[in-house]
């Protein structure tokens, strides 16, 4: 059992989490960042690294839902839009104190609730699960 908390100390609500290897990728919802924990580390209960969603729509929100990573491409869905994706290789080679910035993203209508991949060995297509608003007048 892990109490789970950001890099300030402060408890750490969850959305989504990811295990690959050693390391913990936890979405924070409404706080639009990702957390990495470091398992094997002497603090795993406390973030090694975070990185923040980025705000693609001017007066827009973000919420860090779905993770999934492909190689050492993590894809969130990020809420209103799109679904962003982030190069977390620094992570993996035990360097958290580079900042990620974003890779690139995919835009749709709607909110982006959850995301999935195709396997590896065939084509690489991307799903994106969406939610909209629909007046039925």
């Amino acid at each position: 059992r892990l109490d789970l908390k950001d890099e300030a100390g402060a408890g750490l609500p969850v959305a989504n989490l990811l295990v690959q290897g050693d390391l913990l990728f936890l979405s924070t919802g409404s706080r639009g960042t990702v957390q990495v924990h470091d398992l094997a580390s002497a603090e795993p209960a406390r973030a090694a690294a975070s990185l923040r969603l980025a705000y693609l729509q001017s007066n827009g929100a973000v919420y860090a839902d779905d993770l999934l990573l492909q190689g050492q491409t993590l894809y969130v869905a990020a809420g209103p839009g799109d679904l962003q994706l982030f190069d977390v290789s620094a992570w993996f080679a035990g360097q958290y104190r580079n900042d990620l910035s974003l890779a690139n993203y995919y835009a749709v209508l709607g909110d982006v609730k959850a995301a999935a991949l195709s396997p590896a060995d065939s084509s690489s297509a991307k799903f994106a699960a969406q939610a909209r608003l629909r007046n039925s007048k």
